[in-house]
């Protein structure tokens, strides 16, 4: 043996076996085996019909939801007439209700609807001859004459209108002069709200 001999046979000795499955052959460029076929159409459920409208949603019963705006007792400022009677406060006063009042207001009531025409048809004798003792009153109560007559086709519409509201100027229990006006009636407004049309307990006729 030749010295080369003997040395190749001695490394072959000394390397370590191979641990572990032998290598796979790489897998060639293209494999002969496979063949390409075409996806298979998915199949689509049909639609289902849609659930009737009555079935989703239940009508649920007409509720009337009130409101300060729509009572007659609300005021051009947003305050109320009628705080004693609506729960606000023992004595009357200005009082703005709190949002929410009205669901609840003892003193509710809604603002009544005029009809179409009320202010079409000319003033009879009997309501001509009615502003003419309201336009006297209320000018011996210190209001200039364009103002009374203002607040006489203010009384008419109402009346027409079939308005159980009142002004403080046609209340016995007025006193006073424009800008000083005073109600004497018991348990009164201190400052009587002269030209808005209201429901007071105390009201009387003049």
């Amino acid at each position: 043996m030749s010295l080369a001999d003997y040395l190749a046979a001695r490394t072959a000795a000394a390397q370590p076996a191979p641990v572990g499955p032998p290598d796979t052959p790489d897998t060639p460029a293209q494999n002969p085996v496979y063949q390409a076929k075409p996806a298979q159409t998915l199949g689509c459920t049909p639609d289902t019909p849609e659930t009737p409208p009555e079935r989703t949603k239940q009508t649920a019963p007409d509720v009337c939801v009130r409101a300060c705006a729509d009572c007659a007792h609300r005021l051009p400022y947003a305050t109320c007439s009628q705080p004693v009677a609506a729960g606000l406060r023992e004595h009357f006063g200005i009082v703005w209700p709190p949002e929410g009042h009205a669901a609840t207001c003892p003193a509710y009531s809604a603002k009544p609807q005029a009809p179409k025409s009320w202010n079409h048809a000319p003033a009879s004798d009997a309501e001509l001859a009615t502003m003419a003792q309201r336009c006297e009153r209320f000018e011996r109560l210190g209001l200039p004459d364009h103002e009374a007559g203002r607040m006489a086709d203010t009384l008419l519409l109402r009346d027409r209108d079939g308005d159980d509201r009142r002004l403080c100027l046609e209340c016995r229990h007025l006193r006073g002069r424009p800008g000083a006006w005073r109600c004497h009636a018991p348990g009164g407004m201190r400052e009587p709200l002269v030209a808005t049309l209201q429901r007071c307990p105390s009201w009387g006729e003049a």
